[in-house]
Order: C-alpha cells, then sequence, then structure tokens
C-alpha cells in the first residue's frame, strides 16, 4: 500500500521497478511512474489518480499504459 492507498500485488517471479512516487497533496505534487520488467501485478489506483490522473504511469517493455482511476491486473511474459 502506498501513502496516496494504492494497492499494489506482486506475482510470484515479477520484477518491479519504482521508478517515481510523489505525493504533496498540500503542494499539488504528484509522481507514480512504475516499470513491470517481467511477471504480473494488480493494482488498485488511490487519490493520484483521482487528483491528478495523467501523473500516474505503468510501462512494461512492450509498452505504457495511463492509468485513469480504476483496478487492474497485468501480465508480461
Amino acid at each position: 500500500m502506498f501513502k496516496d492507498n494504492s494497492v499494489l500485488a506482486l506475482g510470484s517471479n515479477s520484477l518491479l521497478k519504482l521508478e517515481k512516487f510523489l505525493f504533496k497533496p498540500v503542494e499539488k505534487e504528484y509522481d507514480f511512474e512504475l516499470f513491470l520488467e517481467k511477471g504480473s501485478l494488480s493494482f488498485e489506483s488511490g487519490k493520484i489518480s483521482n487528483l491528478s490522473p495523467e501523473d500516474f504511469i505503468l510501462k512494461t517493455p512492450d509498452g505504457t499504459v495511463a492509468i485513469r482511476g480504476t483496478k487492474f491486473a497485468v501480465k508480461v511474459q
């Protein structure tokens, strides 16, 4: 669980890099960037996706996904 109440669960043998995480609501500063190199994850977005959805990015070797307040699962082969 992250400070903004986002929840992430990794599958076995997954490799995830937290590239950026900034959550300063008083200053209105947000940044959340993840890179899933391999494996799987499930994610439920928290306050960042509501306050500043353009600042949440999930990257994989095959592409980049912008998330707008939702639950999702991703698998990288």
